[in-house]
């Protein structure tokens, strides 16, 4: 598995603007380090609500805050690290691999996902502590 820094895991994103305002652009396999397979949002989040708490085994995900805010934590199981997400021209990739959870969304919060595979059921680590010893195990 690659080790990403901090600053790897984010993404800006190519922006427009003229007087019309703002568009943003995401092509597939242009600026990601994969393919989209599946794209989702979630919003209407209720207030202290954490959303994650999962690793995914094969999958990468890029998430981005379409409209309000949202807290990211994000562990490989060596570096933790936290991201404030309020701006829908930076994507924060997360990793196959890696511990992710959502929390402290704005009540007007919109988070897209773009994942590199579909869904399975099956891909999926729920458990933070088989999580660390996969990793520990790597």
């Amino acid at each position: 598995m690659k080790e990403y820094s901090r600053e790897e895991l984010l993404y800006k994103l190519p922006t427009f603007a003229d007087h019309r305002g703002m568009l943003t652009a995401i092509e597939n396999g242009e600026q990601l380090p994969f393919k989209i397979s599946r794209a989702f949002w979630i919003y209407e989040i209720p207030n202290q609500t954490q959303r994650g708490g999962h690793a995914h085994i094969s999958c990468d995900e890029l998430l981005v805050a379409i409209h309000g805010s949202f807290d990211v934590m994000v562990d490989d199981g060596t570096n933790q690290y936290t991201y404030h997400m309020d701006n829908p021209r930076i994507g924060l990739l997360v990793p196959s691999n890696t511990w992710c959870e959502l929390q402290n969304f704005s009540i007007d919060c919109v988070c897209l996902a773009l994942a590199s595979q579909k869904y399975s059921d099956e891909g999926y680590i729920n458990n933070y502590e088989e999580f660390k010893n996969l990793t520990k195990n790597e």
